[in-house]
């Protein structure tokens, strides 16, 4: 039996496709925050396959192989008799998954407080608070105690920007975590995209500010492979996040196509795009700033100097370039450079070489 033949046999048997996974036949990547609660994924690896789980208590957003095997008919023989015979698929499995679970999250806690003991004992006080406050039915935490209790931990205060006292709504110079709410009063946090400037990518819902802090605060002190456990309607939550990641995402990379369609060209690396998208041969031109390589000999030089004047120099000629014409900005010497390596007659800066 093969993976194909897998999903023809659970669809006979009338397996609810929400318990269930088969990765090698899916079209596109799928977060792991859209899994079905307790569902079982059947996995592809280099030489071996695997039976993957996730969502299970206590740790609901931890992933990990609930059991490997070494050929294809084996896994999915074994996932067929697992799906189609018992109401819990994989029991003994997930069962020990999740006591690993708790197994390494505990070990963490003991190689934190042996490294960093001052952290170890914060985090312990905090684990009590959080206990009391449940029971009395209080906030978990406020993002001043949050802000207090992480300075006391050494983290760099201006990494992070805080609802309530920092503005979360545009990235600032050194900060790379926010935590805030939306328009909806729900608490996030997440980090600013490294690949798309601006982008906020969210990590973590929570419907209380207490769950929010409570979630940051183990990440922000722990290992960076530890996040605190989620309960089962905290993990359930995620599910809106990887949507509307996946959504921001988008929007994103369609205004980014738009505006280098449409509007000039904001950076020399974007100025080289628009040539290339026009057609401009990249041998006929050198820009400062994007590129260690030399400038053709026969290219048209466009150039930065240290205090930021921009200016184009000619082919080379007798070892030297001669300067064609000098700016008094970028966007000036942009929209010029970009006319002129454009001209119907494949001539550009013609009056200025002739003078």
């Amino acid at each position: 039996m093969d993976v194909r033949e897998l999903a023809e046999a659970l669809d006979r048997a009338g397996v609810d496709p929400d318990r269930y996974v088969l990765t090698p036949l899916l079209t596109e990547p799928w977060p792991w925050e859209l899994r079905p609660a307790g569902s079982v994924w059947l996995t592809q690896g280099t030489d071996l396959w695997s039976v993957t789980g996730g969502g299970i208590a206590p740790h609901y957003n931890a992933t990990g192989d609930l059991c490997v095997f070494t050929t294809e008919e084996r896994a999915c023989a074994a996932f067929v008799r697992e799906m189609t015979g018992s109401s819990e698929p994989f029991a003994a499995e997930k069962a020990r998954f999740s006591a690993e679970c708790v197994r390494e999250w505990w070990e963490d806690e003991v190689r934190i407080a042996l490294e960093e003991p001052h952290v170890g004992e914060q985090r312990a006080r905090w684990r009590e608070t959080w206990r009391e406050r449940e029971l009395l039915g209080r906030e978990l935490m406020t993002v001043g105690e949050l802000e207090e209790a992480l300075v006391a931990a050494g983290v760099h205060r201006e990494a992070l920007q805080l609802e309530g006292l920092d503005d979360t709504d545009a990235q600032r110079e050194g900060a790379g975590v926010v935590l805030s709410r939306d328009e909806h009063g729900r608490w996030y946090w997440g980090t600013w995209d490294t690949y798309r400037p601006g982008l906020l990518w969210l990590e973590y819902r929570f419907e209380t500010e207490g769950e929010a802090c409570q979630s940051f605060y183990h990440s922000r002190t722990g290992p960076i492979t530890t996040t605190a456990p989620l309960t089962l309607a905290q993990w359930r939550l995620q599910r809106s996040v990887a949507l509307d990641n996946q959504a921001a995402a988008k929007k994103y990379d369609e205004q980014q196509r738009w505006r280098l369609e449409n509007e000039p060209p904001r950076t020399a690396s974007e100025l080289c795009g628009w040539l290339y998208r026009h057609g401009v041969a990249p041998e006929r031109y050198w820009v400062s700033g994007t590129t260690w390589c030399e400038a053709p000999p026969d290219a048209v030089c466009l150039i930065v100097d240290e205090a930021g004047q921009w200016r184009v120099e000619g082919e080379l000629r007798g070892g030297r370039r001669a300067v064609l014409r000098r700016f008094g900005s970028q966007v000036e010497a942009f929209e010029v450079f970009e006319r002129e390596l454009t001209r119907a007659d494949g001539k550009p800066f013609a009056e200025e070489k002739r003078d």
